[in-house]
This record gives C-alpha cells, sequence and structure tokens, in this order.
C-alpha cells in the first residue's frame, strides 16, 4: 500500500550524493546536523504517513528499500545514530497505526542483524538480499518474520542442481518454528526454466513444516 525510505537514504539519494553524505558522517563538525536532518527527516515521513490510518483495507504495508546501510558502509555508531534510529522512529509509527513495515536490506546485512532485534515481537518483515540466513534466524526468531536471499543470478546463470541445494538449504535452516517466508533475494527478471521447475519442485517436496 506504499513505499518510503530510510530518512538517511533521502539525505544521501537526493540532496548530498554517496560520496557526499560519506565526507559528512566523517566531519566532526557536519555531523551533528545529519543527525538533525535524518531525525527531522523521520517526523516529515510519518506526518505524510498518516493517511495510512484512514484507508479501509484489510491488509496495509508500506516497503522501504535500504540503499545506504549494507556492511561496510558505515560503523556500527554512525549507523546506530544516523541510520537505524530515526528508521525505527519511523517503523514503530507505522506498527502503531497497525501497518507491516517491510524492510528490504539491499546488500550484505551482517553486521546489523542486532539492531534490527530492536522491534516489536512480530510486527517487523525483513526481505534480505545477502545475509547469513542462519544468522539471521537465529539473531529474530521470534522477534520478525524473514524472507529473501535465494540469489536470482544463480536462478539465471547456475545449475539445477544448485538451485535444489539452494531452496532445500533455505527451507531447513528457516522453516522450522515458523517465522519465515520463501523468497528471492530480489526481482527475478530472468531464469532458466529448469531452475524454475527445480525450486518449485523442491518447494513442494519439501516446503511443509
Amino acid at each position: 500500500t506504499g513505499a518510503s525510505q530510510a530518512p538517511y537514504d533521502i539525505l544521501g539519494d537526493y540532496f548530498r550524493g554517496t560520496l557526499g553524505i560519506f565526507e559528512d558522517i566523517v566531519d566532526e563538525d557536519v555531523y551533528p546536523m545529519v543527525k538533525e536532518v535524518v531525525d527531522r527527516f523521520a517526523d516529515m515521513q510519518i506526518a505524510r504517513l498518516q493517511y495510512l490510518r484512514f484507508m479501509d483495507i484489510p491488509f496495509k504495508s508500506i516497503f522501504f528499500p535500504l540503499h545506504k546501510g549494507m556492511d561496510g558502509f558505515m560503523n556500527d555508531k554512525q549507523y546506530g545514530e544516523l541510520y537505524w534510529e530515526p528508521l525505527k522512529k519511523i517503523i514503530l509509527a507505522l506498527i502503531d497505526m497497525d501497518v507491516l513495515p517491510w524492510i528490504y536490506t539491499e546488500g550484505p546485512y551482517n553486521t546489523r542483524l542486532d539492531f534490527l532485534t530492536d522491534v516489536p515481537k512480530g510486527k517487523v518483515l525483513y526481505h534480505f538480499e545477502q545475509v547469513d540466513m542462519k544468522r539471521a534466524k537465529e539473531k529474530l526468531s521470534g522477534v520478525a518474520c524473514i524472507s529473501g536471499n535465494l540469489s536470482i543470478s544463480r536462478m539465471e546463470f547456475g545449475t539445477k542442481e544448485q538451485i535444489i541445494n539452494d531452496t532445500r538449504y533455505l527451507l531447513d535452516t528457516c522453516a522450522p518454528g515458523g517465522g519465515y517466508m520463501f523468497d528471492f533475494s530480489g526481482c527475478l527478471e530472468n531464469a532458466k526454466e529448469e531452475n524454475i521447475d527445480a525450486m518449485f519442485e523442491t518447494l513442494d517436496k519439501y516446503g511443509k513444516y
């Protein structure tokens, strides 16, 4: 029912640029201003998303593609203060409106998993592009639903055997206990027909828990 962005991504994507915001967050004089701006952006987004309160539909969600929060883009302090806290502020506001935050983590996200646990239980969906799904399951089990991580490039260029193994691994690792939705790492545009068949056959055979 809609899409939004992390406040830090808005600042980096549309105002400062990727290199510009990298320079900002390592400048001791500019850092406090970045922190103030992303917090204000969070408040502005919460105000903009109030329309969701008045939508008479049975299910509401907001999709967040996280552009600049991946492993290596900033240290834990920077991520916590500039990226996660403003985003969490919006997440909590959406949950208060009975809206599902659908968080798509672009790039590797292994070092961010502890942050992602800091949400109300059973209220958030995390869709991963690239993560250690075993660790994600361990960290987020009972906290949030997890999804994704089946490589779209493997679907296009990999072998049938690789797809069977990857699909089986995701099911065996993530499905027990619930809180898991099978999905690709991103939008699937091209794939071998035999790989599509292998995926569905594996899901049909092993995807019942």
